[in-house]
């Protein structure tokens, strides 16, 4: 009887001590992903954006004087400006968004996590699932003051852009 009663306080004590490295870890995996995302958006604030910013404002401009001045627009120049800006914003998400959905992802929320490893190949319900969740949680966050709060942020914007590209709203008749 006594060796059964060691033997089971022996497997709660193994079962404790792995779920408490198990947890550990996770924590400092986000931790570490934090890191990195700071590092790269340290990198991306160094980016010359005002120099981007500047030629898109120009562009807008031109393209506000095409019915005034049609056919003395250099669409040569307006084609490459939109194309450089293009570059540009696909090598910032290709560079962010691995990092951002490691540390917005957590082994309890299951079906946030399923969205998005499928992100951004979701029919418009579940993008739209998706948004209201991390809505919620973003919310929550910030109340707190958790640093996430960037991930979030970010992956926020990253549906705002696949939202736009697809020509698709949600909308939240409950209101959240």
């Amino acid at each position: 009887m006594k060796t059964e009663i060691i033997i089971s306080l022996i497997s709660i004590g193994i079962a404790l001590a792995t779920f408490l490295a198990l947890y550990f870890g996770f924590i400092g995996r986000i931790l570490e992903k934090i890191g990195d995302l700071q590092l790269v958006v340290g990198k991306v604030a160094n980016l010359d954006f005002a120099g981007l910013l500047t030629r898109v404002v120009g562009l807008c401009e031109r393209v506000a004087k095409i019915e005034e001045r049609m056919g003395s627009v250099n669409f040569m120049e307006m084609s490459k400006d939109l194309v450089t800006a293009k570059v540009k914003t696909d090598l910032f998400w290709g560079a962010v968004e691995s990092m951002v959905r490691d540390i917005i992802k957590q082994p309890i929320h299951f079906r946030k996590d399923e969205l998005i490893d499928k992100f951004p190949d979701l029919s418009e319900e579940e993008i739209c699932e998706l948004k209201n969740i991390l809505e919620g949680e973003i919310k929550e966050l910030r109340l707190h003051k958790d640093i996430k709060v960037l991930a979030y942020g970010l992956m926020m914007a990253r549906i705002n852009i696949v939202l736009h590209e697809r020509q698709q709203i949600c909308v939240d008749i409950l209101g959240r």
